[in-house]
């Protein structure tokens, strides 16, 4: 039986070396690039792929989903630590954070949505996407 998973293998001792901390302390900008883009390589495209299928689609482009995610979160040099911490596979590790990332965008874009309402602006004059998200919550 063939394995229909679009989320690849991680390589998860190699990357769980690159981000422990005794490597992580020896090199740190190094090791963490390495790590940074060998994750955004790997999982973009699967993670698009599960935006895609999931309710995160209303509130905006997978791809857009996605690099916004890699930006946040990647960005901090713990969230691959706080991941072989947790002992959980890399791509739950991803997929939950993606979701609470998702959920994030769509409650903020919905407040702003508010906002504008509550100043006065009409409705017909939202932008296109908070329009959107607002109808979907």
């Amino acid at each position: 039986m063939s394995d229909r998973s679009a989320f690849p293998t991680t390589q998860a001792t190699w990357l769980a070396t690159l981000v422990g901390d005794e490597v992580a302390s020896a090199n740190t900008t190094q090791t963490a690039e390495m790590a940074r883009v060998f994750v955004m390589e790997r999982y973009a495209g699967p993670l698009a792929v599960f935006v895609r299928g999931s309710s995160l689609a209303r509130v905006g482009e997978p791809a857009d989903i996605v690099n916004g995610f890699f930006a946040a979160r990647l960005s901090d040099a713990d969230f691959l630590r706080a991941w072989h911490r947790s002992g959980m596979r890399l791509r739950r590790w991803l997929m939950n954070g993606i979701l609470f990332y998702g959920q994030g965008l769509a409650r903020d874009r919905a407040r702003l949505a508010e906002l504008l309402l509550e100043e006065g602006v009409p409705e017909g004059e939202l932008d296109e996407e908070i329009a959107r998200v607002r109808a979907a919550l």
